[in-house]
């Protein structure tokens, strides 16, 4: 159920330093640290990873298709579907020099007869098919993490993963491999896209500006970041004689995804 998706804008890539230092275990999920949830809206209600994500690091030997030592950049997707009865994942995996390593997608949703959260996807890994399913196994919302058991079948070998999702509850995400039986894992580590940083990096604003109207007023106008940079705040206010400031407006600038 690998993910990482494509990206209407470019994105700079946001390094993490520091990702889920306390609370994300040595040793993947088991089964008896998670319970399956009993309906969608049960799984809805648990997980928080919906959105999009960007990320980068470098591949290791886990997919059959993926070879291991190569820096990429990813981006991806998770969106609920129109009828809310499924998430739509996506994903781009690209070198530096932009060659795509992999790319693909699938459903996830609820199986009336398993009774379970399933999974099912397709993609190519450096230009040939892969095919993989999964099952999540179940969620420890405390610690808003997820553990799944996935099914790949690339270049006529099947192979069995552990998965485990985890989120800060915010904007970091990560995905967490490990093949059944083996002890070697690989993390994606990802963030939550964030087109206004870009935005902001080009055009800041942040900060105390004074100008005169044409009227001859003093305008003092306050910018500031606020929700971890997602969010622009500006007020304006005019400065009186005596050193006081009467607001004026205000509006708050940010990144709307569904707006095209």
């Amino acid at each position: 159920m690998r993910v990482v998706l494509q990206s209407v804008l470019a994105v700079t890539l946001l390094q993490l330093t520091c990702l889920f230092s306390s609370g994300f275990a040595d040793e993947i999920l088991s089964s008896e640290d998670v319970v399956a949830p009993k309906s969608w809206s049960d799984y809805l209600n648990g997980t928080n990873t919906l959105g999009s994500w960007v990320g980068e690091g470098k591949t290791q030997a886990m997919w059959e298709g993926v070879p291991a030592g190569m820096e990429y950049s990813l981006i991806q997707t998770r969106k609920l579907a129109e009828d809310g009865n499924r998430i739509r994942i996506r994903h781009r995996m690209e070198t530096v020099d932009g060659k795509v390593i992999s790319s693909g997608g699938g459903d996830l949703g609820w199986d009336d007869q398993a009774g379970k959260i399933v999974f099912t996807g397709s993609g190519f890994d450096t230009g040939k098919p892969y095919f993989g399913t999964a099952v999540l196994v179940g969620l420890d919302p405390s610690n808003r993490r997820e553990l799944w058991k996935h099914t790949e079948t690339s270049r006529g070998k099947t192979a069995e993963y552990h998965m485990e999702v985890a989120t800060d509850g915010r904007n970091q995400f990560i995905e967490r491999w490990q093949k059944v039986d083996e002890d070697a894992e690989w993390t994606l580590e990802l963030s939550r896209q964030n087109p206004l940083a870009d935005i902001t990096r080009l055009y800041d604003i942040s900060g105390t500006w004074n100008r005169i109207s044409a009227g001859g007023s003093h305008v003092v106008v306050t910018a500031r970041l606020t929700l971890d940079g997602r969010a622009l705040m500006v007020d304006e206010a005019i400065k009186k004689d005596d050193g006081s400031l009467e607001p004026r407006s205000g509006y708050v600038m940010s990144w709307d995804p569904l707006t095209k």
